[in-house]
């Protein structure tokens, strides 16, 4: 369970890489570019002051007792940051500072064992930062001597300017925060986001949580764009110049996925003596009629002979790919008020044929529910190397579990990002008590690439599953 739930959030990230270089980018452009042009450098100077232990004033054991006291350098603190000293400063410099101001500015280092302090000043312009630290050692020399009477600080090294150095921005160390800040932003942002997401996006889920083998990952189709006119929706069903495949990058991966799907499919129409389908799904708008009617197109150019059989009473669809006016189908077929030559029409097609659903009526959903189609299918397997059924969604019609019955298998569409975990596993579970043969999933939009799973080494463990289920 550990290791599926990694694999998915570091599968949520690969598929965003893109995504998440460009936020990296962003966010490393953004730092430098203010680092460089927008945030005010400062620049830090520093003068060292020496209290000489070997004072010259006659109170000689009052001085060494306040140098043996380190309170001594609190007191120098004190005094250099005092209004006294700081307003001479700013007198003398010309400062446009207040003394509260270039008080924050100034700070005073003392080693404890040590009897040298340094005076350092931060301030935004390199030249003014060295006058400021120098002109401070030099007022508090004077005003030291005048307060305490004493003659034993002395400024032992000037600020200079090879000694001053730019203390911020750091632009390497804020790009370093900004790399690292927004690559963990980005990967949290991405985690969370497939945490939160409790929709069906990829073979392993379907896996975890129906039990499925998936036996194809169909990736995105995307029609060519033309001049102030855009292709009609890759789902239509009802355009066949869409059912070319235009030779686009993408497009190409989409039709070796469908490619694949057919091949897995064979091994098991063959071994299994699997020639009636239905295909179905949780939702309608998940793409099981596209799927079935590109499945129904590859079979025929690879010289099956396919009946395409629209049974979804709520959306039909696979009349649109017909030529014809005709509105015989499905429904006056069971009611027995037209033949099978009559209400079964080809497509341009060779070797696809199609049945429509035809004219709905309530005694037709009746002969559905009794099981009506049982008996045209043998009729029909004589005619036609492999039957599709197009069925409705499980979770608005009862017609899906009722034709697996009649059907050899069922092939369950999941559309990336649209079923709910717990919708999908309920849909499966309904099909499996219904007694159906369930081949596997078709993972519908899928975001990534498409893989290449071990269909068949999946499909013995399904039949484990629903083995050890039943």
């Amino acid at each position: 369970m550990l290791g599926y739930l990694w694999r998915k959030y570091f599968t949520a990230v690969k598929k965003r890489i893109g995504l998440l270089i460009l936020i990296v980018a962003f966010a490393v452009g953004t730092s430098t570019y203010l680092s460089v042009f927008v945030v005010t450098p400062t620049y830090k100077a520093t003068a060292s002051l020496l209290v000489n232990t070997d004072p010259t004033i006659s109170s000689e054991y009052l001085l060494n007792e306040v140098l043996t006291n380190q309170k001594v350098i609190k007191t120098y603190n004190e005094i250099i940051k005092s209004h006294l000293v700081l307003q001479e400063v700013i007198a003398k410099l010309s400062l446009q500072l207040k003394p509260e101001e270039l008080g924050k500015l100034v700070k005073v280092v003392n080693n404890a064992d040590s009897s040298v302090f340094t005076i350092t000043v931060n301030y935004p312009n390199q030249e003014e930062a060295i006058k400021i630290a120098n002109e401070l050692a030099g007022v508090f020399t004077l005003k030291v001597g005048q307060l305490m009477q004493v003659d034993n600080v002395v400024m032992i090294d000037r600020a200079t300017m090879d000694k001053s150095s730019k203390v911020s921005p750091n632009i390497t160390m804020n790009v370093a925060i900004a790399l690292i800040l927004s690559t963990m932003a980005a990967v949290g942002a991405f985690g969370l986001r497939e945490y939160l997401d409790s929709t069906i996006k990829s073979r392993e889920e379907i896996k975890f949580e129906t039990g499925l083998a998936t036996i194809g990952e169909l990736g995105t189709w995307k029609p060519k764009r033309r001049w102030f006119r855009l292709r009609k929706n890759a789902d239509s069903t009802s355009d066949l110049s869409l059912l070319k495949m235009e030779p686009t990058k993408r497009n190409r991966r989409v039709v070796e996925s469908y490619l694949h799907l057919y091949r897995n499919l064979l091994p098991v129409l063959t071994m299994e003596d699997v020639r009636t389908i239905v295909v179905t799904s949780t939702h309608e708008q998940e793409g099981k009629s596209t799927i079935l009617t590109h499945l129904g197109i590859l079979m025929a150019q690879n010289g099956h002979g396919v009946l395409m059989i629209d049974a979804n009473a709520e959306h039909p669809t696979l009349h649109g790919i017909m030529p014809g006016e005709g509105e015989e189908g499905l429904c006056d077929l069971l009611l027995g008020t037209v033949t099978a030559d009559q209400a079964i029409r080809p497509s341009v097609i060779a070797g696809l044929d199609v049945l429509p659903l035809g004219k709905a009526s309530l005694g037709a959903l009746r002969k559905f529910a009794e099981g009506g189609l049982d008996h045209m299918l043998p009729d029909l397997r004589e005619r036609y190397d492999i039957i599709l059924i197009d069925s409705g969604a499980i979770s608005s019609s009862l017609l899906p579990n009722t034709l697996a019955k009649s059907a050899d298998g069922v092939l369950f569409v999941f559309r990336s990002g649209k079923v709910a975990r717990e919708e999908g596993a309920v849909a499966v579970a309904g099909l499996r008590q219904s007694d159906a043969k369930i081949l596997g999933a078709v993972l519908n939009k899928n975001e990534g690439k498409p893989g290449r799973p071990p269909f068949l080494l999946e499909r013995v463990l399904q039949k484990d599953i629903e083995l050890n289920r039943a």
